[in-house]
């Protein structure tokens, strides 16, 4: 965790904190069921595979050793309702590749940071407007969000455990 920590504070700080939508110029296959997430000021650049079901350990572990995913059954970027995704902060203290997580700097985002997703060749951004610390089985903030476009990260708190969830909550810039 202490090189994920100088990572950021010594690199990725140092990074753009905006998102130009000119800059995303690539298009990811159809056929890939993906979608990318960026997020400038934590480096975060990843893959996200889609409809993965968050209550299946088996199907989702693999997945994110190296990638994001979107829950099945959530909205996607430019509907209406919740845009669930979710990866590691890192899947254990003694993991060999405990600093390069996907979601390991996501605790480092604070209200007003943009994050982008691209989805079918289109850029859709967001701005986070709050960042809470929930109970593992609390998802309140997660059900309430019938009707409007709002985008949740989701890992676990504290890295390296599984006792709590992490969420970052944004909504579309328009």
């Amino acid at each position: 965790m202490v090189i994920g920590e100088l990572r950021y504070r010594f690199i990725v700080q140092k990074q753009p904190e905006s998102i130009e939508r000119s800059k995303f110029s690539y298009v990811l296959s159809p056929d890939d069921n993906e979608m990318e997430l960026i997020v400038p000021k934590i480096a975060v650049r990843t893959k996200v595979l889609a409809n993965i079901d968050p209550n299946k350990e088996n199907e989702y572990d693999e997945i994110l050793s190296n990638k994001a995913a979107h829950a099945f059954g959530s909205s996607f970027p430019g509907e209406k309702g919740l845009i669930y995704l979710f990866g590691h902060s890192t899947n254990s203290i003694f993991n060999k590749d405990f600093f390069n997580p996907v979601f390991y700097s996501v605790k480092n985002l604070e209200a007003g940071d943009q994050i982008a997703l691209l989805y079918k060749g289109k850029v859709y951004v967001y701005k986070v407007d709050e960042k809470m610390v929930v109970n593992a089985d609390d998802f309140t903030a997660i059900k309430a969000s019938q009707g409007e476009e709002k985008l949740v990260l989701q890992t676990c708190w504290p890295p390296g455990t599984s006792w709590k969830r992490l969420l970052i909550i944004a909504r579309p810039i328009t």
